[in-house]
């Protein structure tokens, strides 16, 4: 059995016969700052 959750963006959570993998694909640069809404910012490391 395979499932897909689509957690934010490009973050995915695959889980296919119980073996789970989190995917997140930023390609960018160190050091940008990201807007998630009303108060929320992250800066990727």
């Amino acid at each position: 059995m395979i499932t897909f959750t689509h957690i934010d963006t490009a973050c995915v959570l695959l889980t296919i016969d119980g073996f789970t993998i989190l995917t997140d694909p930023t390609l960018d640069a160190a050091g940008h700052w990201y807007h998630h809404g009303i108060g929320a910012f992250s800066r990727k490391t």
